[in-house]
């Protein structure tokens, strides 16, 4: 995994599944809205999703920090550098599932933060909503 820069902005360079014939793909890491882990169905280590916008681009690639580490190793609450751009690593889950799984979210990106309530009044978590309008359901901040 590298990180290419045209002119003042910094790019995540990724060999993605499913669009092979267009790689490598450079994912403007400021637009990047968040980073999960993606299982694969087949027994394989997982991989990530990387959300772009709109765009959902998958990935087996290991993706590693300014620091040299990889963001598997980054704990929740702890932050982690891609390029200029910081990304806090939360525990969530999905909207219709309770397997918890890290996000790695680019704050920046955050359109507002409000309660998730899903059926449960209770609930503790919170809902992290991006610009494009995805709702990501994280435990704290």
């Amino acid at each position: 995994m590298q990180i290419e820069k045209i002119n003042d902005t910094s790019f995540l360079v990724l060999e993605t599944l499913g669009e092979q014939k267009l790689n490598p793909f450079l994912a403007n890491i400021d637009h990047i809205r968040y980073i999960r882990d993606y299982p694969f169905d087949t027994g394989e280590d997982n991989g990530y999703a990387i959300f772009v916008g709109e765009k959902m681009l998958v990935t087996k690639q290991i993706i590693f920090c300014d620091d040299g580490g990889n963001i598997r190793d980054v704990d929740a609450g702890e932050s982690f550098t891609l390029g200029e751009v910081k990304f806090q690593c939360m525990m969530g889950g999905g909207l219709n599932d309770d397997k918890r799984s890290k996000y790695y979210i680019n704050l920046n990106n955050a359109y507002h933060i409000r309660k998730y309530i899903n059926g449960n009044r209770d609930n503790k978590q919170l809902a992290i909503i991006t610009i494009d309008g995805r709702v990501i359901p994280v435990d704290k901040l």
